[in-house]
C-alpha cells in the first residue's frame, strides 16, 4: 500500500517519511501489509476514548483467549503486541492484528540474532502485569495453550513456507523456519522459565 494512501492520523513516522520523500522528491516506499478478513471493531486503545486505561486493562484481563495470545506471541517471538494491535470486537473480546515486529525492533532481525530458546520482550505481558505478578491460573492456562502450538504450526506449514519464500531471501526464510520449529519444540520449557515455574 502506498504510504501516501494511508489514513490521516497514523503513526508519526509515516508522516516523517512522507515529508522527507516530498522534500527530496524521492519515490516513497510502500507500506507492506496484507489482511485476510475485515474486522468489525476498533483499536482497543481507542475503544474507551479518553477514559482510564485501567478500564481497558481490566477488560483485556477478562478476555477468554488471553492465555492463547500470550502463548502465541511468545511462540513467534512477537516483541510488540500492544493495545493498538488488539481490535476490540465486544466486551472482553478482541482480535489480533499486526504481527510485524518479531525478534528485533521494527522486525529488523538477522540470522545471527535468531535464538530459539531466547526470552524476547513480551510487551503485552508487561502492559497487563506491570509488577510481574502473573496469577497461577493464567500461567497454567498459557502453558496449556503453548502445548498446542506445535500442532498448530504443522497445520499452517504449507502457508508458512509460501509466505516466508515471498518475503525473505532463501537463507533468511530457511533460518526463520528452523528458528520457529525449534522454538515450538521447546516452547513449554521456555514459558516455564519466563513464568519462574519448576521444570
Amino acid at each position: 500500500m502506498p504510504l501516501d494512501k494511508l489514513p490521516i492520523g497514523g503513526p508519526t513516522w509515516i508522516r516523517d517519511i512522507l515529508d522527507l520523500g516530498r522534500a527530496d522528491r524521492r519515490e516513497l516506499p510502500p507500506y507492506l501489509a496484507f489482511c485476510t478478513a475485515a474486522v468489525d471493531g476498533v483499536s482497543a486503545f481507542q475503544s474507551l476514548g479518553d477514559r482510564d486505561s485501567a478500564l481497558l486493562r481490566q477488560d483485556i484481563l477478562k478476555w477468554a483467549d488471553l492465555p492463547r495470545v500470550l502463548a502465541f506471541d511468545d511462540g513467534i517471538a512477537n516483541i510488540d503486541r500492544h493495545y493498538n494491535n488488539l481490535i476490540r470486537v465486544g466486551k472482553h473480546r478482541y482480535t489480533l492484528i499486526d504481527h510485524g515486529q518479531l525478534i528485533a525492533p521494527l522486525g529488523n532481525w538477522t540470522c545471527d540474532n535468531l535464538e530459539p530458546h531466547g526470552l524476547y520482550r513480551h510487551r503485552l505481558l508487561e502492559l497487563l502485569y506491570p509488577n510481574g505478578e502473573i496469577p497461577e491460573k493464567v500461567r497454567s492456562a498459557v502453558l496449556l495453550e503453548a502445548s498446542k502450538l506445535r500442532e498448530a504450526l504443522s497445520r499452517v506449514e504449507v502457508d508458512l513456507k509460501y509466505w516466508l519464500s515471498r518475503f525473505l531471501p532463501p537463507d533468511e526464510a530457511t533460518a526463520y523456519e528452523v528458528f520457529l520449529r525449534e522454538r515450538m519444540l521447546n516452547i513449554e520449557d521456555l514459558l516455564r522459565k519466563r513464568y519462574n515455574l519448576l521444570a
